[in-house]
């Protein structure tokens, strides 16, 4: 059940936190500037930590230069799970990131023949509860929305009136069509995570040794 529920809801929007936030945007231009700004010699020099900690610690031939290289290739791995995103991410998130901020661009900006659209992929196969709006609400807002004729004489369409008057309708078929994209091309969004797990970790080490090493240090 746990397993079902896990899978049901793994999807981009959830993770973005690991591959879209700051940290990864900043690190993909690491791989560009190498160590020309960041890492230089002078950091190399004023980070051996030999004022803090003594030698008789663990990790003790952990040198600057092996943190840096940690951190160097942290950042590297963080910035490719960033490009992957960028690269396979759902067009949803062209829109908005979130469900809250697809929705309410949507209301704003899609046009009657984008709801249209999703309305057909919905009748398809719906995967939320939002997806089970009945076809009479979808008829009564096609009425007012679309031109058409009634009796041979032409009626002309009021789209502003028509989301005025369905617009629980309009949410329900937004938030159904950002959930059915946001768990499309799941085995890249795996990739990403993997990718910038194993960079986080990379980034983690430096600190999480020094944090021993000084705690070791204190209390020895």
């Amino acid at each position: 059940m746990i397993c079902h529920t896990f899978r049901y809801n793994f999807k981009w929007s959830n993770y973005l936190f690991l591959i879209d936030g700051w940290l990864p945007k900043c690190a993909i231009v690491i791989p560009f500037i190498g160590y020309l700004i960041l890492f230089n010699d002078y950091v190399t020099d004023h980070l051996t930590f030999k004022n803090i900690v003594d030698d008789n610690i663990p990790f003790k031939n952990f040198t600057a230069k092996d943190r840096l290289a940690f951190v160097y290739f942290g950042l590297i791995f963080v910035g490719i799970s960033n490009l992957i995103y960028r690269l396979r991410k759902p067009w949803i998130h062209k829109v908005g990131k979130s469900e809250f901020d697809f929705v309410e661009t949507g209301l704003k900006y899609f046009t009657f023949d984008q709801y249209l659209t999703f309305h057909n992929e919905i009748q398809n196969c719906h995967y939320t509860r939002h997806g089970k709006y009945y076809t009479y609400e979808w008829d009564e807002f096609c009425d007012v929305a679309a031109s058409n004729y009634s009796d041979g004489v032409p009626k002309v369409g009021n789209f502003s009136k028509a989301k005025t008057l369905h617009d629980g309708l309009l949410r329900s078929i937004l938030i159904e069509t950002f959930f059915r994209n946001d768990i499309k091309n799941r085995r890249s969004l795996i990739f990403a995570l993997l990718i910038a797990i194993v960079g986080y970790i990379l980034l983690a080490i430096p600190s999480g040794i020094l944090f021993i090493q000084i705690l070791i240090s204190v209390f020895s």
